[in-house]
């Protein structure tokens, strides 16, 4: 494997929501999941929402927020496809909180069972938490039906909290004059953003890079810099693509460094086609620190 090239163990720059490559100096999602655990465990709010851009990192910021939870003091379900019905949505969430399949067809039997649910939870000293990944993909209706379900409450508070995490287009909704009822209920409400310069994206990939066994001088200053450029100034999602193929560039032609030139060829793949661009595009120079173009082509494998 080309990781192992490189003398670590695993795969560092895999998309995946790997709590355990988590780096904890990305302000923004940091702020976002101390603040909404701290809501989860006040127990004062019915709703939590997080919003930012595509691969800033959302749905790892809801891993490492569940990861968090006593599961002694927490009944949780965990929703990845929000693009359902009502009524689909809340077979999913019981059937979680249940561990079976749930089968009830009509919309008054599903509210009573899951009614039913938080007090029993509730008698047990449990609170019901549900994560909504995607939020954004959910209809209008299905936000008002939520709204509802927000409503659950015994004498000493709320007994279901309800974590959305979504794009930026589910803030704009939330906060929409359609939505005010709900957007009224947001206890916490996080904005994502990308690492905060070149400095910030070194930090983060050679701790990544650590974690995973390896040495942190894989890539060279000027990579950082240009790795920043490429990943939209800072996108972890995008970070991750263009690392984890300049590694692979780098075991295929037996490098011992990671610059600029091949964090640009790699990048490039993804960029539009010169031919693609206007005049005033054309005449553009390439990102600070990154060269035109490399002497020799790179291979990818």
């Amino acid at each position: 494997m080309y990781y192992e090239y490189w003398e670590m163990q695993k795969a560092p720059f895999d998309n995946v929501p790997d709590p355990n490559l988590y780096w904890e100096e990305n302000k923004s999602l940091e702020d976002a999941v101390s603040e909404i655990l701290f809501a989860i465990e006040e127990g004062n709010d019915c709703l939590a929402v997080m919003v930012g851009d595509i691969g800033t990192g959302k749905t790892l910021g809801l891993r490492i927020i569940l990861n968090e939870l006593n599961p002694e003091k927490y009944r949780v379900a965990f929703v990845t496809n929000p693009n359902l019905s009502t009524m689909q949505l809340m077979r999913e969430i019981i059937g979680q909180l249940k561990n079976k399949k749930i089968n009830t067809r009509y919309k008054d039997q599903l509210m009573e069972e899951f009614n039913e649910i938080l007090f029993e939870y509730s008698n047990k000293g449990q609170k019901v938490v549900i994560f909504i990944d995607e939020a954004n993909a959910m209809s209008t209706s299905n936000l008002h039906d939520l709204r509802l379900l927000t409503n659950l409450q015994d004498d000493q508070g709320n007994l279901v909290i309800f974590v959305l995490a979504g794009q930026k287009e589910l803030g704009k909704r939330l906060e929409s004059k359609a939505l005010e009822n709900l957007y009224q209920r947001v206890g916490v409400y996080c904005r994502i953003n990308g690492l905060n310069g070149p400095k910030a994206v070194q930090e983060y990939i050679t701790y990544r890079i650590k974690v995973c066994g390896g040495q942190p001088e894989i890539f060279t200053e000027d990579a950082y810099t240009a790795i920043w450029n490429y990943s939209h100034q800072g996108v972890p999602r995008l970070i991750n693509k263009i690392a984890k193929l300049c590694l692979k560039a780098g075991e295929t032609n037996q490098l011992k460094k990671i610059g600029a030139n091949i964090v640009h060829d790699v990048a490039s793949m993804f960029e539009p086609t010169k031919s693609s661009l206007n005049p005033i595009e054309k005449n553009n120079e390439p990102p600070n620190n990154v060269p035109a173009k490399m002497n020799e082509p790179v291979k990818y494998g």
